[in-house]
């Protein structure tokens, strides 16, 4: 029987992404990822290069939310899952193409069927499982064309007063237009036991080998149930391996005569792995219907059979085997035993869980530097000492540069300075020359009768200087040039020297 599974989808462009651009995941029977392809209001006629049409078809889904101003919606898309079994489509090399359009098909109709004609969807036929079962993955816009919202009470797993579960409404359609189609009969087994809750999110960590703490909580209960006789010692092994149980009452609706019926019902809580608290009901559902929990077989009412059925295949056992002379003694049970068998148990959870953790780094390391951590570490280390030399020989080189500089200031002010003094020598010379004194011969008429004439009284010097001599020319000419007026001159004006 075909089986439908529906999440949501918070990203529209990454689980485009998902479906068309990775890889096949196995390439027993083909190494194709995306085997057929269908849509309704997205367009698929695109021609160029193959890693653009994600981006083609992405845009087409994030036009239509933008037109409709709703690009940052919370919910972007539904996710849909439609699996076959080996009953309805057996795969081969030879018939992969023909069972892939006919289950591409039926899925497609039947969303056309189901969804108005608004709406945005785009299908995808894969066949690269674990399993090679074939498969249809549907991605469904949460905006239609007429900027309204898909109405997601037409994704609902559970029928309502007005709507049909999505999952009935799945198996009419495949009863009625499978063998059309295919040519088979389609059978139909309606498995409407919830014995054990699942998530889809949960699932594809468990997938990826990642920590899901409520399979370690189903774990601690399973161990619980093996070393107890009732529901009294299964709570008292229960609190042994952290695991606190708080008894309520739920809800199971209302009789005939409209009074509420109650059940006893279990709530869960412990700390994981990961240190955080976690709460959770045995089971219980959703305003929109769904359930939630762990599942039926937690309820006290299931573990109770349980124990009871446990009894009756004790008592089976036990009066199969032959009685001896020797009584047996009866081994009360231990719960110590079972709390060192899941702390044992623990231990090498959190062990391998820590090793897988350091593989996956490790793997990391190498994907995104090509060294690991350690090795990084010490290239750092290295680059950071090499940094510190450079730093320093900086340093001493800047002191360099400044030494440099200051005694290149220190040659140019001594070689100013040295300038400065060359011109005032070369001044001192010039002023020396022109003050060397000159030597006169005293007998000489016209010296003498210039000192008499000028002054009278002044007693003669043998040296003068080039300039006094200069100057006493020029007055002695004055002086005869004007008799007249050398008379009318005081007689205490004297040669200037």
């Amino acid at each position: 029987m075909a089986i439908l599974k529906i999440i949501s989808s918070k990203s529209a462009r990454n689980t485009i992404k998902y479906l068309l651009d990775e890889q096949a995941h196995n390439t027993d029977l083909t190494s194709e990822r995306a085997l057929k392809i269908d849509s309704q209001n997205v367009d698929l006629n695109f021609n160029a290069d193959k890693n653009l049409f994600t981006m083609y078809v992405y845009n087409q889904f994030s036009a239509v939310r933008e037109i409709a101003k709703k690009k940052d919606k919370k919910e972007q898309a539904r996710h849909l899952i439609f699996s076959f079994s080996d009953d309805e489509f057996n795969l081969t090399k030879d018939n992969l193409k023909e069972k892939s359009e006919q289950a591409l098909t039926l899925c497609s109709d039947f969303l056309r069927k189901k969804l108005p004609d608004q709406a945005q969807f785009l299908t995808v036929a894969q066949a690269d499982s674990d399993g090679h079962k074939l498969h249809v993955h549907a991605v469904v816009n949460s905006v239609m064309l007429d900027k309204k919202n898909v109405d997601t009470n037409l994704y609902n797993t559970i029928s309502g007063r007005k709507y049909r579960s999505i999952l009935d409404d799945f198996q009419t359609y495949m009863s009625s237009n499978f063998e059309k189609i295919t040519g088979k009969k389609y059978e139909v087994n309606f498995d409407t036991s919830h014995k054990e809750l699942k998530n889809s999110s949960f699932e594809r960590i468990k997938e990826r080998g990642g920590y899901v703490w409520k399979d370690d909580l189903k774990e601690r209960i399973r161990q619980a149930k093996l070393y107890s006789s009732d529901l009294m010692s299964f709570e008292k092994n229960l609190a042994l391996t952290g695991v606190n149980v708080t008894k309520r009452r739920a809800s199971l609706g209302k009789d005939a005569t409209g009074k509420k019926i109650y059940r006893e019902a279990y709530t869960f809580s412990f700390v994981d792995q990961d240190q955080k608290q976690r709460k959770i009901r045995d089971i219980s559902r959703t305003k929109s219907g769904a359930l939630k929990g762990l599942g039926e077989d937690y309820t006290p009412l299931s573990l109770e059979r349980s124990f009871k059925t446990k009894h009756r295949d004790t008592d089976k056992d036990k009066s199969k085997v032959k009685t001896v002379s020797k009584p047996i003694k009866k081994t009360p049970e231990r719960p110590e035993g079972l709390s060192n068998v899941l702390l044992h148990q623990q231990q090498e959870r959190i062990r391998e869980e820590q090793e897988r953790k350091e593989k996956e780094t490790r793997a990391v390391e190498l994907a995104l530097y090509g060294v690991t951590k350690e090795e990084l570490a010490k290239q750092k280390e290295l680059e950071q000492q090499k940094q510190a030399k450079i730093n320093q020989a900086r340093k001493e080189l800047s002191k360099v540069n400044r030494l440099r500089k200051n005694v290149k200031a220190l040659v140019t002010r001594l070689e100013n300075a040295f300038k400065a003094l060359q011109q005032q020598h070369s001044r001192m010379q010039k002023f020396r020359e022109a003050n060397k004194p000159v030597k006169f011969d005293i007998n000489n008429s016209d010296f003498r009768h210039y000192l008499n004439l000028v002054e009278p009284n002044r007693v003669a010097r043998p040296f003068l200087s080039k300039a006094d001599f200069e100057r006493t020319i020029e007055k002695s000419e004055k002086i005869t040039k004007s008799p007249q007026k050398q008379q009318t001159k005081s007689k205490d004006e004297g040669l200037e020297l």
